[in-house]
């Protein structure tokens, strides 16, 4: 078994602060929408090809505001009009080819902002599932209620209390804790917060649980 020590931890935790949530989502809704394909097509291996290759796709992509300063260096415009939410509004082109890309980049600031709203609500969705952890007897509490009877017997007949925080938990336990309990409680603690958490065991004596 590999578990993160706090170090590990702490540079996931910077790398992914460095990349926008609306990124993640639409990989992770590629990732579903392959999920389903590999159920009904005969070779699998093909559709995990195309899958890599939509993602190169999508990382490679342009957003709307490179698109805007591309165009504004261009010496054959003659009018660029942007809102206060910096979106491409009014594009007004010389001639007809360059009025060709004026309804191609409509079309991408069209496909930006029903993508925005569609990530919007489903990250809005996502963040309204997880739930506040804001002591050890709300974790004990939710155990109970998650029926996960195992991670509250554990929790309340083999560790002892440290100290408790957000996202971190320092506790001592007895020579009967689980050796999965760590990768359990770690597990559960993110897919009911939507964060991870830092458990630290020690040998000191705590409060009774």
């Amino acid at each position: 078994m590999y578990s993160l020590n706090e170090n590990e931890l702490t540079k996931i935790e910077e790398t992914s602060k460095k990349i926008k949530n609306e990124i993640l989502i639409m990989f992770w809704q590629f990732a579903i929408q392959l999920l389903d394909e590999l159920k009904i097509v005969s070779n699998q291996n093909l559709s995990v090809e195309m899958f890599l290759i939509r993602l190169i796709h999508l990382k490679e992509m342009p957003n709307l505001e490179d698109l805007v300063n591309k165009i504004s260096s261009s010496d054959n415009y003659e009018n660029i009009k942007i809102d206060n939410k910096n979106q491409l509004t009014t594009l007004q082109f010389e001639n007809d080819e360059d009025k060709n890309l004026t309804k191609s980049y409509n079309q991408i600031k069209n496909f930006t902002q029903e993508k925005k709203e569609e990530i919007s609500k489903i990250d809005q969705s996502i963040k309204s599932s997880f739930i506040n952890i804001d002591s050890f007897d709300d974790l004990i509490n939710l155990c109970s209620k998650k029926k996960e009877l195992k991670l509250k017997f554990e929790l309340e007949r083999n560790v002892s209390l440290l100290k408790f925080e957000k996202k971190r938990i320092d506790i001592s336990f007895n020579e009967k804790l689980d050796k999965n309990f760590i990768k359990h409680l770690s597990g559960k603690l993110y897919d009911w917060t939507g964060e991870r958490w830092i458990i630290s065991l020690s040998q000191l004596k705590g409060e009774p649980t």
